[in-house]
């Protein structure tokens, strides 16, 4: 193998970044350009991509991604928009982070040098935000009748609270439409955040670093809510775990 051939394979890193095989076009190294963005846009984009492919991480990631290679081009159409698709359910349906979150949180880390504050914010006014907004009534299945704050960046702590409240199961079309709403809100949040950042040159201070009781500082009542939660959380791991569809898969 030639070493013109060992360069096209493996690719070159330096100050113009790394080239694709066979196109002689360089990605840039990270972070990538950013252009003002519509989190209105977004957000129903994010909704519409959620509800209609059944999966929250594809549908923030893919919301804010498809919204920059329209806008911006190369170097974001490197990606393809279904490698987000793991993250459903909080990673492949375990409950974990929410995949509003994870998704938003890629795109993110791609176009911004602070992504590890700016995202540690999103994940606290997730925490905190009461979902749905009311943004989504010119386009949504159904009306949002309930509003809950999941004081958790976890997908089954979201849904387990948002499905006790509303008496609603947690695989329905009204499900779907909720989570779908997240998706939009937490995507839309994120446009804002990178606007501020990236347009205005804000600086963000995360909530988490300005707390200084750890979960002292918190309320009674969001205490109480916490510990129900992560008892709910147990109790879907030990389903999960015991769970005769599991033993099938793990023994084929």
């Amino acid at each position: 193998m030639s070493s013109d051939t060992k360069v096209a394979v493996s690719g070159v890193e330096g100050a113009a970044g790394q080239y694709i095989q066979g196109t002689g076009l360089a990605v840039p190294p990270l972070p990538w350009p950013y252009k003002k963005l519509d989190p209105e846009v977004v957000r129903r984009r994010g909704y519409e991509l959620c509800f209609n492919n059944d999966n929250c991480m594809y549908g923030s990631a893919a919301a804010l991604l498809l919204t920059l290679q329209e806008t911006l081009g190369f170097p974001f159409t490197c990606i393809p928009a279904d490698m987000f698709r793991y993250g459903a359910g909080g990673v492949v349906g375990w409950g974990t982070v929410c995949g509003a979150i994870n998704g938003s949180g890629a795109i993110i880390a791609l176009v911004c040098k602070e992504y590890f504050e700016v995202i540690r914010e999103l994940m606290a006014w997730y925490a905190t935000y009461p979902f749905p907004s009311d943004k989504h009534g010119a386009y949504c299945r159904f009306e949002s009748k309930v509003k809950t704050i999941a004081y958790s960046p976890l997908c089954s702590d979201s849904l387990f609270k948002w499905g006790a409240e509303a008496k609603e199961s947690i695989r329905s079309d009204i499900q779907k439409d909720r989570c779908a709403k997240v998706v939009g809100d937490t995507a839309a949040r994120a446009v804002e955040m990178l606007n501020a950042v990236r347009i205005r040159g804000s600086k963000f201070l995360s909530c988490l670093r300005r707390r200084s009781g750890g979960a002292a500082a918190h309320p009674s009542k969001e205490i109480k809510e916490i510990k129900e939660i992560n008892y709910l959380r147990r109790r879907y791991l030990l389903w999960y775990l015991t769970s005769p569809v599991r033993r099938r898969f793990c023994s084929a």
